[in-house]
Formats: structure tokens, sequence, C-alpha cells
């Protein structure tokens, strides 16, 4: 039988990019300084981290939905600056994926985090959607 993902504990993915103008806390519409990462598109960056790493080598006909984030945005940094983020996959249950999130800049650390997926049947999922979408309609 295939697995549904051939991941195990203590592999990871890394991914970089360079802070643009629509990744700035202004852009974002949190105010502050225009030159700062927002915390939203840096929890964005990581959650898709996980998502390629997951994904990527994941079974047709099924995705992985996030279930839980944690992020803690400990250093601020700056546009044109480039951010890696790396996952690290801690803890695997049957369908369910743990991952330790960690972005660093030029500088050092600036954010460490918790990223839960869980690995579903694309059709069931869009199924369940459905279902509560219209039932929630007829009431």
């Amino acid at each position: 039988m295939k697995t549904l993902n051939p991941l195990t504990i203590g592999d990871t993915y890394s991914i970089q990019k360079k802070i643009e103008w629509e990744d700035t806390t202004l852009h974002y519409g949190s105010g502050g300084t225009e030159t700062l990462l927002s915390t939203a598109r840096l929890s964005d960056l990581m959650i898709e981290t996980c998502v390629q790493f997951l994904d990527t080598p994941l079974v047709e006909g099924f995705v992985s939905l996030g279930s839980q984030f944690e992020v803690e945005h400990i250093k601020p940094s700056i546009q044109g600056s480039v951010v890696s983020i790396k996952a690290s996959l801690v803890h695997k249950a049957q369908y369910q994926y743990d991952f330790k999130v960690e972005a660093f800049d030029e500088f050092g650390l600036i954010a460490s985090g918790f990223h839960r997926r869980v690995i579903a049947p694309y059709k069931g999922v869009i199924n369940v959607a459905e279902k509560r979408c219209f039932a929630n309609i007829q009431e």
C-alpha cells in the first residue's frame, strides 16, 4: 500500500523570499511603518512553507488542510531583507503532521511557531463543506 506521505520526523524544508512592499505592514493595512515585514505576511509564508513541504509528495486525490497555527514574531525585518523560512516535521500520527517553523533574516531569528496540517481525501473535504453550506442556506 502506498503511504499518504513519505516524510519522516526530522525532515526539513526551506524557502526564501525577498521582502517587497507587498509584504509590509502598510500594504496589509496594519499601519506602523511602511518598510516592516507584516506579521500577517510572515504567517502566510510560514504556512506556505509547510504546505509546499507536505503537499509536494502527497498521493493524488488527497489534500492537506491547516488545523492549527501559532507564531511569535520576535524581531522586525525590513523591506529588502531576504527571509528564510524553515519547517521541520516534529510529529506525525496517521493523518496529522506537526511542524516547527522558524523564520530568519540576514541578522538572525525573527519568528518561531507551530503549524499542524491534516491529510484528507479532496472529494471528502468538498462534500463535507458543501453539505455544511447547503444545510445552513436551507434553514
